[in-house]
């Protein structure tokens, strides 16, 4: 409970802070135009969504998530402006602490296939490998009702779209398979057993998402998905989801380069796991991503 306060304080406090700074306005941090902040931000993932976007050449983001401390989580790095590749710090570094204490593989890209243009969409293609070593219990709390176990490979190919609305209103969509070598979905904590096993099977992907960026340090996002996530709880299959949530960029008018990039994501989500019947809520959003997001020589 106490980590849930304090993540309470934070979110509000951070909230507070994007209320003063928007009244502030540009003010002297800012010179020439004033920053736009989250409004012409890249964004990968946005509370679980998947967009047609890639990054810059050059151009990083660094994820901190709460849930994964003491460990470093994960970084999406701009290869060229077409090629976005991601640096799994979680499964480099976790695969060490268990059997059989080697890094475990996992690779994520996404290749850009085309750039909006009239009622043309931002394309893009994206595809993920992960291999457990071992048979391992998924990161679920065993007080859940729904229990993971996984072994072996898991990988999946998406097509990604993003259509821009206007200058703060964008739709994202995604669909394609998974491919899962082997995965036990079960409910626990029940007097009667319900799951699935699901061994070399290809399972399909969707899901559809908006968001709105009102004010540089705010924006707004839903999604919808069935099927593999990336983010919140991932490499599922089968799985319905619901997310909504916000971004917050606090400090996008400081003149510190560190203070400047930091990204805040709070996201809640209601999840329902249709082989072991059973729902996951998180109603309020309380363990909240941290990111940095910059430009090399920017």
């Amino acid at each position: 409970m106490a980590n849930v306060g304090w993540a309470y304080k934070e979110i509000a406090a951070r909230t507070l802070l994007c209320l003063a700074l928007s009244f502030a306005g540009p003010s002297a941090l800012a010179e020439g135009a004033a920053p736009l902040g989250l409004l012409d931000e890249t964004m990968l993932h946005p509370v679980d969504a998947f967009t047609g976007s890639t990054l810059r050449a050059g151009e990083i983001i660094y994820n901190q998530s709460v849930a994964s401390l003491p460990l470093p989580s994960w970084a999406m790095v701009g290869v060229t402006d077409w090629l976005t590749v991601n640096v799994d710090f979680v499964s480099i570094l976790g695969g060490l602490a268990i059997e059989p204490h080697y890094p475990l593989p996992s690779i994520n890209m996404r290749f850009r296939l085309a750039e909006a243009d009239g009622l043309l969409p931002d394309l893009a293609f994206e595809a993920m490998y992960f291999r457990l070593w071992e048979p391992f219990e998924d990161q679920l709390d065993p007080k859940n009702t729904v229990r993971l176990e996984r072994d072996g490979a898991t990988a999946f190919a998406r097509v990604n779209a993003t259509w821009p609305l206007s200058a703060h209103a964008r739709v994202h969509a995604s669909t394609g398979l998974t491919w899962t070598e082997y995965i036990r979905i079960e409910n626990r904590n029940r007097e009667v057993l319900r799951g699935r096993t699901i061994r070399n099977g290809f399972n399909p992907d969707a899901s559809l998402a908006f968001d709105w960026r009102p004010l540089p340090w705010m924006s707004l996002h839903i999604s919808a998905s069935y099927g593999s996530t990336f983010v919140y709880l991932d490499l599922v299959p089968r799985k319905a989801e619901i997310a909504y949530g916000a971004r917050f960029a606090p400090f996008y008018l400081a003149r510190g380069g560190f203070l400047r990039a930091l990204r805040v994501e709070a996201a809640a989500f209601a999840m329902y796991f249709r082989d072991a019947e059973e729902w996951l809520f998180l109603p309020v959003p309380v363990y909240p991503v941290l990111y940095w997001q910059w430009e090399l020589g920017g």
